[in-house]
């Protein structure tokens, strides 16, 4: 949670990421991977410059030969038994279909919980035989599925689908994609063109699919050799991850793509602005934001106006840009223009750098033009989906501190019921709107 760069948050220092070094808490599950001879890694092929944020191939190592590999039984995902069944009684109000997963309360449970279904994968044992050739040596690529979910924005190897990501693989040649899956969900990864062997506890005759869950917190490996010439796509089968940045092309080397397909390319590296905000009318106050913003990119204008406690209204209005590192960080651009009725101050320009504490603590840092330096933190906790607490707390060197609270109750998808405390303008209530 305290790291500055995705290779930290995968619990290993950014030298090892780079490395090629598989991490032990992903890979606690995978006894079969102990034996595997992976060679040396070679620093200059595909690791993401997770500082420079350059745009950077998929992870490669060198590769390695199956020949006295020893596949041990593999425990995928969960390395234990399939979870008993939950305790209490079926629910009957769906008649004959009770006894079916989806009357269970457990499927309100997150995505780690023993009580949702996960995939019966080391029971799976094709009829014949689906071993590579032992003496064929093999390419790993390792993939890391990430992303922030609060914006909504899932990468691989802490990048999005783009032209420089491509994941270019040889005619003949086999490789294996080593996914390490660092979300809360279960995200379907799905290869077009080809099949893949998903290798589980059964080794040798590990089952052939096209798609395979890397369910939270784990590692899933699958082989395949490289023999349908093309261009193929390599994305999480669920719709919205896929528009979310889950995907990949992959590219296999020496061939041109059709006519029509290199005319669509442009369409499919492009992440376009989306608009969206907020606008909160209370008794005491207003205040909302506007945003611009795709994947990288957040363009947001916060303003605020209060007439509680002041004789005249007194107006602030902040355009902003950010651009996000990775999931944790982001640094941003401010112009902050205020004034109290028809008077204008003068502006001020901000830097400052935003960062997610554990437990989903923003805090944010800045210094302006006139050399303040200001610190807040602030934080949203759902009691239940539809109630909630907020409050934040701000610092600067010149007004000192600054604390403001509130609850917010949601009562239709855009419309919430909000009372909220102002340091300046006191208690207040109303309504928010969310677009």
């Amino acid at each position: 949670m305290l790291a500055l760069t995705p290779g930290g948050s995968m619990d290993m220092p950014g030298h090892a990421v780079r490395a090629g070094k598989l991490n032990q808490p992903a890979m606690n599950r995978m006894g079969g991977m102990k034996q595997m001879d992976h060679g040396d890694m070679n620093p200059e092929i595909g690791y993401a410059q997770h500082v420079r944020m350059n745009s950077a191939p998929a992870e490669e190592h060198e590769g390695h030969v199956r020949s006295g590999m020893a596949h041990e039984p593999m425990a995928m995902n969960t390395g234990k038994a399939s979870p008993a069944k939950p305790a209490g009684r079926e629910g009957t109000w769906l008649g004959i279909l009770a006894s079916d997963l989806s009357s269970k309360s457990s499927l309100a449970s997150d995505g780690m919980s023993p009580d949702c279904s996960w995939p019966p994968y080391n029971k799976l044992r094709p009829l014949e035989s689906t071993s590579f050739d032992s003496k064929k040596s093999v390419r790993d690529i390792r993939l890391t599925l990430d992303g922030d979910i609060g914006r909504y924005v899932l990468f691989l190897n802490n990048q999005l689908l783009g032209p420089s990501d491509d994941i270019e693989i040889k005619l003949g040649e086999d490789l294996q994609f080593i996914m390490f899956n660092r979300t809360m969900m279960h995200p379907p990864m799905h290869l077009h063109g080809q099949f893949f062997r998903v290798i589980n506890a059964q080794g040798e005759d590990s089952p052939l699919k096209h798609t395979v869950d890397v369910a939270p917190m784990t590692t899933v490996v699958v082989e395949f050799s490289a023999d349908e010439f093309g261009d193929w796509c390599f994305h999480c089968h669920l719709l919205h991850h896929m528009m979310s940045g889950m995907a990949r092309a992959v590219h296999y080397q020496d061939i041109s793509p059709h006519r029509a397909a290199a005319a669509v390319r442009p369409k499919v590296y492009h992440w376009p602005l989306r608009a969206y905000g907020r606008i909160d009318a209370f008794s005491h106050m207003a205040d909302g934001v506007l945003v611009r913003a795709n994947t990288r990119h957040f363009v947001p204008t916060v303003w605020q106006a209060g007439w509680q406690r002041v004789d005249e209204m007194n107006w602030e209005v902040a355009p902003a840009y950010d651009y996000c590192l990775n999931r944790f960080t982001s640094v941003f651009a401010e112009v902050h223009l205020a004034g109290v009725g028809d008077e204008f101050e003068r502006p001020e320009g901000i830097l400052g750098l935003r960062y997610m504490l554990p437990l989903n603590v923003t805090s944010r840092v800045w210094v302006d033009t006139t050399g303040e330096f200001q610190f807040a933190v602030s934080e949203r906790l759902g009691l239940t989906p539809r109630p909630a607490l907020f409050s934040g707390a701000e610092y600067d060197t010149m007004e000192h501190w600054e604390v403001r609270a509130g609850k917010s109750h949601l009562f239709a998808k855009h419309f919430s019921l909000t009372g909220q405390w102002h340091p300046q303008f006191g208690w207040g209530g109303g309504v928010r709107w969310v677009v």
